[in-house]
């Protein structure tokens, strides 16, 4: 499963410790268990000033390219960063070649929205039936980029992130039920995973959301062996007395108040006179 690590700030942000230097950064995490290599790619996504949405991917293993990681960590700005490393996942059985491509890589835009997801959906062709217009934007075959299409058709028809994740978990289950019965029986569940980052460069949101599920293997963060925590489960982070905010697959940097974002919880963060306002919710 993938890495992520997002962060909100009216200043500066310590970004360089929680995603390069620290012995907890992503970029420790992406070599800390041989078995778990993050060895698909990574990306890098901020906003211009202009409230643009910019990226930088590289299909490279992040541990295979540490200067030029770290060169684009440097470049990132503004208020909002979302970084992404990546163990792809494959629900089609397709060859490797086709999926380590650069559309395929992570953060992804729409408009204004930078998006991020750890997890897999399992009904990638079943799913993208029900992304409405947004289907006819896909620029890859990453099964994320089908829940960020989804997710956008959802947000636009809604109105509100919130109402957004809630219908896109009720059309991800609807693909299950028109999905064939051999298809199902293949992969057991619709989703494995809906954890995500998404900022519009002036709010800041995060799901994680897993029903419990859990890995054959041993299921636990990368970095942090004890205690044990759920590989799914995330965490959260107010730092510089509330001027900004730290969210992450697992904690990145040591020390500090990391708070548990555990199963069914959503986050949303803004800024107000300088400050991280922060509200928590159970979706479930």
């Amino acid at each position: 499963m993938c890495r992520l690590f997002g962060s909100l700030a009216a200043g500066e942000m310590d970004l360089r410790g929680h995603l390069v230097s620290s012995e907890l950064s992503l970029l420790a995490q992406s070599s800390a268990n041989r078995k778990r290599l993050q060895g698909h790619g990574w990306g890098i996504g901020h906003f211009s000033p202009a409230g643009r949405p910019l990226i930088f991917v590289s299909t490279r293993p992040v541990y295979k390219d540490k200067k030029g990681y770290a060169a684009q960590v440097g470049k990132a700005s503004g208020n909002t960063v979302i970084a992404h490393i990546r163990r792809a996942s494959n629900p089609r059985g397709l060859d490797m070649s086709a999926i380590i491509r650069p559309q395929n890589q992570q953060p992804f835009a729409y408009k204004s929205w930078l998006f991020a997801h750890n997890g897999t959906v399992r009904i990638p062709d079943q799913a993208l039936k029900l992304a409405g217009r947004h289907k006819r934007l896909m620029k890859g075959n990453n099964d994320s980029e089908v829940y960020f299409r989804l997710l956008m058709n959802s947000i636009e028809k809604t109105g509100s992130v919130r109402q957004g994740v809630l219908q896109t978990v009720d059309l991800l289950w609807k693909a299950w039920k028109e999905t064939p019965a051999d298809i199902q029986k293949k992969q057991e569940v619709p989703y494995v995973g809906l954890n995500f980052l998404l900022g519009d460069g002036r709010r800041f949101w995060a799901l994680c959301k897993y029903d419990g599920w859990k890995p054959k293997d041993d299921d636990n963060w990368l970095c942090h062996p004890k205690p044990p925590h759920p590989l799914f489960e995330m965490c959260y982070r107010l730092e510089d007395g509330g001027k900004g905010l730290a969210v992450a697959s697992e904690a990145t940097l040591p020390g500090g108040r990391w708070q548990p974002l555990r199963d069914g919880m959503l986050l949303e963060a803004r800024l107000e006179d300088g400050l991280v306002q922060l509200e928590l919710e159970s979706i479930g």
